[in-house]
């Protein structure tokens, strides 16, 4: 009986120590994770979306100036606060947003496509660049 209880004693004290290290394992994972990312970025990263045209639809504007464009379901697409372009439509083609405007509000108005690279798209914000100019970013967010 003795010789019973002591092998399910030492199971017993196996097995917990077994998942003791898994838990120290764990957190040196986790600790480990935290040192080589920005709190920030990995807190963003988790509400990364895929690019398209449902991730696209909604009122994006500027912090800097509060402009930029609200993007409809059906290709529509307003300014909003940007007296120097009017848009009246958009569509993407892979991660490119094409922005179709005019200028000006008079007989003399033309037309014009603003083509801009989606450089990463979250959940509330989007970085673009325009096509002409890769290196150039611009931080648009969600309203």
């Amino acid at each position: 009986m003795i010789k019973y209880l002591s092998i399910i004693f030492l199971l017993v004290f196996l097995s917990g120590s077994c998942g003791k290290d898994n838990k120290e394992n764990e957190n040196e994972s986790y600790q480990s994770l935290s040192r080589s990312v920005d709190k920030n970025q990995f807190e963003s990263a988790k509400f990364k979306v895929k690019v398209s045209p449902e991730n696209l639809t909604g009122q994006w504007v500027s912090s800097e100036n509060n402009s930029g464009f609200g993007l409809s379901d059906g290709g529509i697409a307003v300014s909003i606060n940007n007296p120097k372009s009017e848009y009246n439509s958009w569509e993407l083609i892979e991660n490119k947003l094409i922005l179709n405007s005019t200028s000006g509000k008079n007989k003399n108005s033309e037309a014009f496509k603003e083509i801009y690279i989606i450089r990463d798209l979250y959940k509330e914000s989007m970085v673009i660049s325009p096509s002409n100019n890769p290196d150039e970013r611009f931080t648009y967010i969600k309203k």
